[in-house]
């Protein structure tokens, strides 16, 4: 951020602290609002720090699908909390999602959330030998309706 025009760095941390894929100098560009952003970094400098972002994204998405495959349940649950994925989930539908056809949210990435929930569940229901029917709907609301079934 510029402040009395000065580039001030928000919220630094120390050299010390564990990062993720972002550099601090990264996370700074992206917690800039978008037009300081502009005003800060010509527009060479602009563009190779969001193709490099885009880049470190797209492998550290690929790295963690290789930790989530090949991670034991115990450790996961240590490493992934609802506290971390209902926001990512949250702010993915809100971005990528958001393709509007009248009333009804539509769009190829709800349909490929819910299909990876549904084999999630799938997956879970064969590993646990459960008798559990799930039944998922599109429709102008979502319903995710779950029943058991009885023996017998």
């Amino acid at each position: 951020m510029i402040e009395n025009g000065e580039l001030r760095r928000p919220g630094r941390r120390p050299k010390s602290e564990t990062l993720g894929f972002l550099t601090q100098n990264k996370r700074d560009f992206l917690e800039m609002e978008p037009e300081k952003r502009r005003a800060c970094y010509s527009d060479e400098n602009y563009t190779k720090i969001r193709y490099d972002i885009h880049d470190h994204a797209k492998l550290a998405i690929e790295d963690l699908l290789i930790l989530v495959r090949n991670s034991d349940e115990k450790d996961l649950k240590k490493i992934i909390s609802t506290d971390d994925i209902v926001p990512l989930v949250f702010e993915l539908v809100k971005k990528i999602g958001s393709e509007k056809l009248g009333e009804i949210y539509s769009g190829p990435f709800y349909l490929h959330l819910i299909k990876s929930i549904e084999m999630g569940i799938i997956n879970n229901k064969i590993i646990s030998k459960s008798r559990e029917t799930i039944k998922i709907r599109v429709e102008s609301s979502l319903l995710f309706e779950k029943s058991n079934v009885k023996k017998g």
